[in-house]
């Protein structure tokens, strides 16, 4: 029920953001090194909030900044999967020649193997922590592109209107 359930939202989720999810996929599979970069700035991230939620969740003006950080790792640990599921699936799909960028097929194949995996006791743990710990990184390196895009743009608006 789980993996069918998340299988929907994978298709949801793919349907409503399908720049983000081919920018993130792209951060996962671009080369080895992307996703060694993704799965260490997670790894990065998961270490190193813990002790600020902590610190934000004792003052009480903290807490609502603290609830928004929490949100945002709950979101990324249930949907950032799912991108990275269809990462899989996409490679999966190239090593049988298939080339085209395929989302729904991709994200079928990568929610599939998870589900296979998820059967296996130690191996589902460690699995699942890699992929939450791409998609945490991916989904920061994304959004921190994004930004560096968006204010080279107002620079260029700023130097426009002079």
């Amino acid at each position: 029920i789980c993996s069918t359930a998340l299988l929907l939202a994978g298709l949801f989720l793919v349907f409503l953001t399908p720049i983000k999810t081919g920018a993130i996929v792209k951060k996962v599979t671009g080369s080895t090194t992307e996703f060694l970069k993704s799965f260490g700035l997670g790894i990065a991230v998961f270490l190193c909030t813990g002790i600020p939620i902590i610190v934000l969740l004792v003052t009480a003006i903290g807490i609502p900044v603290a609830i928004l950080l929490i949100a945002f790792i709950v979101f990324v640990w249930i949907f950032g999967r799912i991108w990275v599921e269809l990462a899989i699936g996409s490679e999966i799909l190239g090593l049988f020649n298939v080339k085209e960028y395929r989302p729904y097929k991709s994200l079928l194949v990568g929610r599939g193997l998870s589900t296979l995996i998820s059967f296996i006791p130690v191996v589902s743990s460690i699995y699942k922590t890699v992929l939450v710990c791409t998609a945490m990184g991916a989904f920061v390196r994304m959004k921190a592109d994004a930004l560096k895009v968006q204010k080279e743009i107002s620079k260029k608006l700023k130097v426009a209107k002079k």
